[in-house]
């Protein structure tokens, strides 16, 4: 989706602006994290239980099942991840990475670059619901934008043409003046200048806030913040008010992060530029201390029109109250098409006390090893997270962890060395030889079957290309490949591996279906004659 945010370094995932902002923090994936949603539902049960169908009048609404747009028009950068998504049956496998489609054309008129033009913009190679303008192409603050776009496809077993037409303007003026914190109600504020280090608030402090405070112009309708973290070298202090609260419902040396490995940007809130009171929300833009992790930081503000406001108050909130009439701009569609002005602001945070903190991939770690608790995977390492960032885990230690001897030999004849070249050398021959024929599948499969100068491919490309049956080998390439948003251009083993899987798993999806026909069309793949 939309590429919005900047990296600390090379090693992290790509990591995008979804369509959807994120729903629940980070600590749902693991028991530890399904306590507090348990003690949130009994308060929300609380406080709901009083209501009764003498204030619930639904109106009978048609549920919508065509085309969302999800669009933003963000000024100083180019276009980017404006995407065109259906809406999937129940039992309908997902498919972001093949075109449901049979054609598409997308433009944008407006001031780019300094000059009222109309721009084309392109579909991606991975994600071909999503769309990109060119690199030059760059949207300026106070300006109209307006979004045209055709759409042929097919609608419930009929191709049609649809059109969709939306506009959205980017906000005049949007910066952050400055930074305040208090760290308790009755004490001071403080100013915070960009980029200082500052020290965690340990309980029971840690709920004291800092605040952003914005200028800005009157066609500001709210404020999208969002916070990149350093999720590889980064941490948190335990030593806050959700620890304390849950402890006695935790072992001795179990303890709770707010955010995770697994990710580098969190969204943090959303303002709406209202007043209560006499008091606009937008003067200030609080973030609680207990919300920021350990090492260098980085908050992302996005001020937007009316069009990203109504996506959060009505369709957003609309899914879990049909009282709400949802509201879009996007003409012959649902979805959003907004502007933004951006603005950033960098902070440090360290901790007070070394032996409060934890890191984000001791955590990591940790999660991926259980397979005890009902979500967790039946083997270690195998959720698509875990696998993901493996190599880099492995790569971070050393490959002195016990999980790391097959990324060892996978990545050691990746670079071109002997097998056992990043196996540490307190291992011995037996355990090393133990990792040898996975590390060397892997290998395979990343590297496309191409022998290496002392190894060979052959015994896994027939099991994972030419075989007929399911086997391990293929449910390896499928991963893999999955893992890699089935890039056919880059890694053309993928190809084979979307034929079988279709196959073999029965996968219920027409955009599947389309590409797989065109594939066995075009190549010359042992798992077409199946």
């Amino acid at each position: 989706m939309n590429t919005i945010f900047k990296k600390w370094d090379k090693g992290q995932d790509k990591r995008t602006a979804n369509c959807l902002p994120p729903i629940s923090p980070a600590v749902a994936g693991n028991k530890r994290g399904r306590i507090v949603y348990v003690i949130l539902a009994c308060f929300a049960f609380v406080f709901t239980a009083c209501q009764g169908p003498w204030d619930y009048f639904p109106e009978k609404k048609t549920v919508y099942k065509g085309v969302y747009i999800f669009g933003h028009i963000i000024a100083d950068q180019p276009v980017k991840n404006v995407c065109l998504q259906r809406v999937l049956e129940l039992d309908e496998s997902r498919s972001d990475n093949f075109s449901y489609y049979d054609s598409a054309s997308m433009k944008i008129s407006g001031n780019f670059s300094g000059k009222d033009t109309v721009i084309t913009l392109s579909a991606q190679n991975t994600k071909p619901a999503c769309f990109d303008g060119a690199q030059d192409m760059i949207p300026a603050r106070g300006n109209q934008y307006t979004l045209n776009a055709d759409l042929w496809w097919d609608s419930a077993g009929t191709s049609v043409k649809s059109h969709y037409e939306a506009e959205a303007s980017i906000p005049s003026e949007f910066s952050i003046q400055k930074l305040v914190a208090q760290k308790a109600l009755k004490m001071p504020y403080e100013n915070v200048p960009e980029g200082s280090l500052r020290t965690y608030w340990n309980f029971p402090f840690d709920m004291g806030a800092y605040y952003f405070i914005p200028h800005y112009s009157a066609d500001v309708r709210g404020v999208v913040t969002y916070m990149q973290y350093e999720n590889r070298t980064g941490g948190e202090s335990i030593k806050n008010s959700i620890n304390q609260m849950l402890s006695s419902f935790m072992d001795g040396d179990d303890y709770i992060l707010v955010f995770t490995y697994r990710d580098s940007v969190q969204l943090l809130d959303f303002t709406e530029n209202t007043s209560i009171g006499g008091i606009n929300m937008m003067d200030s833009i609080p973030i609680m201390n207990i919300m920021l992790p350990m090492g260098k930081l980085e908050f992302y503000f996005y001020a937007t029109d009316q069009a990203y406001v109504d996506y959060q108050t009505t369709i957003l909130r609309g899914l879990d109250d049909p009282r709400i009439i949802p509201l879009s701009n996007v003409k012959g569609g649902n979805g959003f098409f907004t502007g933004m002005a951006p603005d950033t602001f960098r902070l440090e945070m360290k901790i007070e006390d070394p032996k409060d903190y934890r890191s984000y991939a001791e955590r990591f770690v940790k999660d991926c090893r259980e397979t005890d608790c009902p979500d967790c995977p039946k083997t270690p390492w195998s959720s698509h997270e875990c696998r993901t960032h493996i190599d880099a885990i492995c790569a971070d230690s050393s490959y002195t962890m016990k999980d790391c001897g097959v990324p060892a030999v996978k990545n050691a004849l990746l670079e071109g060395k002997n097998w056992d070249a990043l196996l540490p050398d307190t291992l011995s021959d037996s355990v090393k030889t133990s990792f040898y024929h996975e590390g060397l599948q892997k290998y395979c499969v990343q590297n496309n079957f191409q022998n290496s100068d002392s190894n060979s491919c052959e015994p896994f490309y027939t099991a994972c290309i030419e075989d007929e049956a399911l086997n391990a080998c293929k449910e390896s390439l499928w991963e893999w490949c999955g893992d890699n948003d089935w890039d056919m251009q880059k890694n053309p083993q993928c190809g084979s591996a979307i034929v079988s899987r279709y196959r073999l798993e029965k996968l219920k999806s027409d955009a599947i279906r389309k590409f797989v026909g065109m594939w066995c069309e075009t190549a010359s793949e042992p798992q077409c004659k199946y």
